[in-house]
């Protein structure tokens, strides 16, 4: 019998996009007969969620999980984005899926197996994933409350972070058994430390805690056996970020008029979900002379340098672009940033004249090719007229001629889409964010080894 789906009642408020998204994956998991359990603070799950959801699975089955979340996004129309890993045996996942207006919501699936920590062994997944606890009313399984208390105790001493929220959670997991959690801290700290954190649980009290958690985490780690395998898997790791970043960089391109600053900013933040941080550059990452932001109101207005002042200017944007590239654009791309740039290399090849450039367009060209290359290229496009009504900052044909210029550039390129602009500005970025995380997606399937034509009912864009 498939696990009930039917969450609401006639007459109830349905509940948020990311409620229902996970409850489904919840049902998916019991349909699949995957053993897993929820940790970590799940007072509201689920529906609210204020961050990830942590999984716990056995170990041969977490290399499973990428199929299994690919599979369940084909059911229910969402799709796969992002996945980072950020131990040996954890991953962050990132499902997107659009409403009816195309607006993306987003799920955070964090699956792992046994628990590590910076390469440092915590707990094995069956000790987690012993005497779990179907939550009836919510329709998950969780952690028996001693290794519930336990896991989030561990993660958050090691990280050096216990709010009153977190401590109160940790309190009330404490309370249901206070004999077993008591048995787990006696596991990981001396007599008097394991002493301390009973005592503060008990309490409810957690500033005692928050004073001593530099020496708790201290005692933590002295206790934790450490592997030279541990170590190498743990350096693997992080070559494997250097090697494959999980951010992105999209350069935006169009006519004035086309509404790339705004398009900009309202595809920023509604992406967020998919990233750790995000961040925008104008035209060029700008290592060395300080750029300035101010509008542009006449492009055209001043004549262009000289032939050997354009070279000389081109050779800076090259060299600006390669080291701005490796310090900049490349660091934040490990960091799982979305870098969005306001223009890019290719204008100065489709409007020389913005840039004053008087210099041979074919070094110009040959130029191009040592420039890192964007991972996507968003054209937004519209009529000359409509671009014009909204800037007549050149004339008409003038904004013909690059409109025409751009389209013919960015049709050749492979990582180049357009996105029609004449719609209201709402629509132009619901569909940017959806072209923005198609491209995630198929991104996403290639490095997991999945099929990127998986079925779903529908692309995001």
């Amino acid at each position: 019998m498939p696990f009930a789906t039917a969450w609401t009642t006639p007459g109830e408020v349905p509940p948020p996009a990311e409620a229902t998204l996970l409850r489904q994956l919840f049902g998916f998991l019991h349909d699949e007969a995957v053993p897993y359990c929820v940790v970590g603070d799940v007072r509201g799950f689920p529906d609210r969620i204020d961050g990830d959801v942590d999984l716990v699975v056995p170990s041969e089955v977490l290399p499973r999980v990428p199929t299994l979340l690919q599979h369940f996004c084909a059911r229910h129309d969402a799709r796969l984005v992002q996945v980072l890993q950020h131990e040996q045996t954890a991953f962050y996942f990132a499902l997107a899926r659009l409403d009816d207006a195309g607006r993306p919501h987003f799920l955070h699936p964090d699956f792992c197996s046994d628990y590590y920590r910076n390469g440092t062994l915590f707990l094995h997944a069956e000790a987690l994933l012993e005497g779990r606890i179907l939550d009836k009313e919510k329709g998950f399984y969780v952690a028996a409350p001693s290794l519930a208390f336990i896991y989030y105790l561990l993660k958050r001493i090691d990280k050096g972070l216990l709010d009153d929220r977190q401590g109160a959670y940790l309190s009330d997991t404490w309370a249901q058994d206070p004999q077993g959690a008591f048995e787990q801290l006696k596991r990981f700290w001396p007599s008097d430390d394991a002493e301390l954190l009973a005592l503060t649980a008990a309490s409810g009290d957690w500033a005692p805690v928050r004073d001593a958690l530099p020496m708790l985490r201290y005692a933590l780690h002295q206790g934790l056996p450490g592997s030279l395998a541990a170590r190498l898997g743990e350096g693997g790791r992080r070559a494997r970020r250097l090697a494959q970043p999980t951010g992105l960089c999209v350069a935006f391109l169009g006519s004035d008029g086309s509404g790339k600053s705004s398009v900009i900013d309202g595809v920023l933040p509604l992406l967020a979900p998919a990233f750790r941080r995000t961040s925008r550059m104008h035209f060029r990452p700008a290592l060395g002379l300080r750029q300035t932001d101010a509008p542009v109101t006449d492009p055209h207005a001043r004549p262009p340098r000289s032939a050997p002042a354009s070279i000389l200017k081109l050779l800076y944007y090259a060299l600006d672009y390669l080291l701005g590239y490796a310090v900049k654009t490349r660091t934040r791309l490990v960091r799982s940033t979305l870098v969005a740039f306001d223009r890019y290399y290719d204008d100065l090849l489709i409007d020389p004249v913005r840039y004053r450039y008087g210099g041979p367009r074919w070094l110009a060209k040959a130029l191009r090719r040592f420039v890192p290359r964007p991972d996507l290229v968003v054209l937004l496009d519209a009529p000359a007229e409509v671009l014009h009504a909204r800037k007549q900052e050149v004339p008409l044909a003038e904004t013909a001629r690059q409109r025409a210029a751009y389209r013919r550039y960015v049709d050749e390129l492979p990582e180049g889409r357009v996105v029609e602009a004449a719609q209201p500005l709402e629509a132009v970025v619901y569909e940017t964010a959806g072209v923005v995380l198609d491209h995630l997606a198929r991104r996403t399937a290639l490095r997991l080894g999945l099929s990127p034509e998986e079925p779903v009912a529908g692309d995001l864009a």
